[in-house]
């Protein structure tokens, strides 16, 4: 009996309810967010993740966002038309494009929405006890770490 099924279904069930709930209203959330700009989510992923690694291959893009390789070119292909990100040359292996490179108006870009994203996120922890704030920012990124965990690589 593996560890995964000694978990009680029903408990897997209620997970499963929840995690749909907040998929839905988070992701309505985010697509508000994104809306009013000239991006889609996929593509507002993509420039977090080029934000926080700094200069991201591909494989990167593929990993954070879940997406196959061709996927994840198309997206960088996008934001390049748009003048949000450039690639970048590896002068070290014959030249060959390697990595991506946020550009000022995407560093903006970012920028821009994350500060219309902090005050809907202070009203959610506003909406929660504060004596239990940190316990569920802690129980979501044990949530966070375990579905990493379990992705394909």
């Amino acid at each position: 009996m593996t560890g995964a099924s000694r978990i009680p279904v029903a408990q897997a069930r209620e997970l499963n309810e929840v995690l749909a709930a907040l998929v839905h209203l988070l992701g309505m959330q985010s697509e508000e967010q994104v809306c009013c700009h000239d991006i889609t989510l996929s593509e507002y992923r993509a420039l977090r993740a080029t934000s926080e690694r700094g200069l991201p291959a591909i494989q990167d893009f593929v990993q954070d966002l879940g997406v196959s390789k061709s996927g994840a070119t198309r997206i960088i292909d996008r934001l390049e038309k748009k003048g949000y990100v450039e690639r970048v040359r590896d002068l070290h292996d014959d030249a060959r494009f390697c990595c991506v490179r946020l550009l000022p108006a995407g560093e903006r870009l970012v920028e821009r929405i994350e500060a219309e994203t902090i005050p809907q996120r202070q009203a959610l922890l506003a909406a929660i006890d504060p004596s239990r704030r940190a316990e569920v920012l802690d129980a979501l990124r044990v949530l966070q770490r375990a579905v990493q965990g379990l992705r394909p690589t």
